[in-house]
């Protein structure tokens, strides 16, 4: 089995602390992981990571040191996703500005700052973010007209709520209907 155990708890919606009291919010591999010594499970940690540009591993890096030394395999500093495509559309005139790594996108990490407020989606007791979720899809759909393959972007969200709103946005907006695909604990894989 292939799991982290230390990531994403189980958690019940409710009003009491009956996950706490019966301890349900512990997963099964958790359990198994930090069962009694009669009842131990052998385990190992992964310590090379193969997907990230090292400067964007570091961001998290630190969070990892008390379990193991992560180590960037040498994929990471040559990847190069996706190739620019004959000029077909006015998008692509910006993609050739630069990007090393991926077309039309020249630093490796960036942050948006913007003034977008969750509200509570339509349905269930999820949160959505229109702004991010438009902000999101436009992103994306960059990257594809810049020449990135749709299955070498991740979209990211913990929310329920804005998978669905960003999913929908996708298929519509922009016609990216193959691009949403739902992964573990309702993540996106391909958005």
């Amino acid at each position: 089995m292939i799991e982290d155990h230390m990531q994403l708890q189980p958690s019940v919606m409710g009003r009491i602390d009956f996950e706490q009291v019966n301890k349900i919010n512990i997963s099964m591999f958790e359990r198994l992981i930090s069962a009694p010594q009669e009842n131990e499970v052998p385990s190992s940690v992964l310590s090379i990571q193969r997907r990230m540009r090292k400067n964007i591993c570091d961001l998290t890096r630190d969070s990892y040191n008390e379990i193991t030394k992560i180590e960037d395999h040498e994929v990471c500093a040559t990847k190069v996703i996706g190739t620019l495509s004959k000029k077909t559309n006015p998008l692509l005139e910006a993609c050739e500005r630069g990007g090393r790594e991926v077309s039309g996108v020249s630093p490796h990490i960036f942050f948006w700052t913007h003034s977008g407020a969750e509200e509570r989606a339509s349905v269930g007791l999820s949160r959505v973010n229109r702004k991010e979720a438009t902000m999101t899809c436009k992103l994306v759909q960059y990257l594809v007209h810049c020449g990135v393959p749709p299955k070498s972007i991740a979209v990211l969200t913990p929310y329920k709520g804005q998978l669905m709103l960003m999913r929908k946005e996708l298929m519509t907006t922009y016609g990216l209907r193959n691009m949403t695909k739902e992964c573990d604990l309702d993540l996106p894989r391909h958005a």
